[in-house]
C-alpha cells in the first residue's frame, strides 16, 4: 500500500502482472517523443524519473518515451523533455498501455481510482460527468460545503477529465487519481474470465 498526496491509502497490490511486466505496467500512460532535426543532442536522462516516481523518461538517442502514472504526470514529463531540448521536440498522441494476460489470452486495461473533491452544489453535474465517461461511482461523501466522490474508471475514459472538470467548476474542484489494477478491457467478452 502507498500513501496518496492527500494522506489516504491507495491499493496497489491488485495487479495481475508479475516481474518486469508489472514494473512497466505501473505507468500505464505513454507518449512517444522525437527531437526535431537540427536541435540539440540527445537527452542525457535514460531512465530518469521525476516527481517522486510519477513519470519516467526513456531516451533512445534523439527520441524516446514518457511513461506516467496519470495525465498530470504525463504533462510534467513533457515539460521535462521540452526543457531538456529547448522546446525543439515533437510529441505523439498519448497512448494507454494495455496488457494481454498470457494465461487467459484476454486484453487487460488500466483501471483507475478517482477521488473528486468539489463544491456540494456541483455534485449532480460532477457525478453525471463521471458516469458519462463510464465510471462506477463507489461512494459519495457529503460535507458541509463540499462533496467527495470516489469512483473507478478505465484510464482511457479518464483522459481529459481533469481539464473538463476544472473548467466546469471554475477550478474549484480537486482531482486525485491512481492506478488500482489492470482489469478486463471494455468490450472484451466476460466469458473470457470463466474457468473451463
Amino acid at each position: 500500500m502507498h500513501t496518496t498526496p492527500e494522506g489516504g491509502r491507495k491499493p496497489t497490490d491488485f495487479f495481475v502482472l508479475r516481474g518486469d511486466d508489472l514494473a512497466h505496467a505501473r505507468m500505464p500512460l505513454r507518449q512517444q517523443w522525437r527531437v526535431l532535426s537540427g536541435a540539440a543532442g540527445p537527452l542525457d536522462a535514460v531512465g530518469a524519473a521525476g516527481n517522486g516516481g510519477s513519470f519516467a523518461i526513456l531516451a533512445r538517442g534523439d527520441s524516446g518515451e514518457i511513461r506516467a502514472l496519470h495525465e498530470r504526470a504525463l504533462v510534467q514529463g513533457r515539460v521535462a523533455v521540452r526543457d531538456a531540448h529547448r522546446g525543439a521536440v515533437r510529441f505523439a498522441e498519448p497512448v494507454v498501455h494495455t496488457y494481454v494476460d498470457p494465461l487467459r489470452g484476454v486484453s487487460l486495461e488500466p483501471l483507475m481510482f478517482v477521488k473528486v473533491n468539489g463544491r456540494r452544489e456541483r455534485l449532480d453535474p460532477l457525478t453525471q460527468m463521471l458516469r458519462s465517461r463510464g465510471a462506477r461511482v463507489q461512494d459519495v461523501e457529503l460535507q458541509k460545503r463540499r462533496a467527495i466522490v470516489r469512483a473507478e474508471i478505465p484510464l482511457a475514459s479518464l483522459l481529459g477529465f481533469e481539464e473538463a472538470l476544472l473548467s466546469g467548476t471554475d477550478h474549484s474542484a480537486q482531482v486525485f487519481t491512481w492506478l488500482v489494477r489492470y482489469d478486463l478491457a471494455s468490450g472484451a467478452p466476460s466469458s473470457a474470465w470463466r474457468k473451463d
